[in-house]
């Protein structure tokens, strides 16, 4: 198991013999991941392209990180997801009662003189392991949607 997962009961003793089957009563593990899920908009439209979405308990000033080897061995995790067709957003992450996320979002557009990346973010985000939190990209805020 996962350290911030849990399970009920939390012991259950059973002795196995080898090459014999033996049934034990029911017991549960509870997920140590929670789920971010809303919607993207520009202005008060749903955006139906992909908007690139990452939850990191860290910064990003910029630009999206380089995922390499270096950074998936390092103490940052990152989250990522793109939005589906619907203007919908779905991200699983490792949850706790104390951690918050910043769930930036990237959406780039066809220009006339070729593409433009608008990043928005949503900072200090928590997520309890098992449970769903909406954190939406506008309509109802002026500089939260593209």
């Amino acid at each position: 198991m996962d350290t911030s997962e849990s399970s009920s009961p939390t012991v259950k003793v059973v002795t196995v013999a080898a090459g014999q089957k033996v049934w034990s009563s029911t017991f549960s593990v509870s997920s140590a991941y929670g789920t971010f899920s809303g919607h993207v908009y520009e202005d008060s439209a749903l955006i139906k392209t992909g908007v690139l979405i990452i939850a990191t308990t860290a910064t990003i000033a910029g630009d999206p990180p380089v995922i390499n080897s270096a950074s998936m061995s390092g103490a940052t995790l990152y989250y990522s997801t793109l939005s589906k067709d619907d203007g919908t957003y779905e991200l699983s992450v490792r949850a706790s009662t104390t951690t918050l996320f910043n769930i930036y979002g990237w959406n780039t557009k066809v220009t006339g003189t070729g593409t433009q990346t608008t990043k928005r973010t949503k900072a200090g985000n928590g997520v309890l392991p098992g449970a769903n939190i909406e954190v939406n990209f506008g309509p109802t805020s002026a500089n939260d949607s593209w």
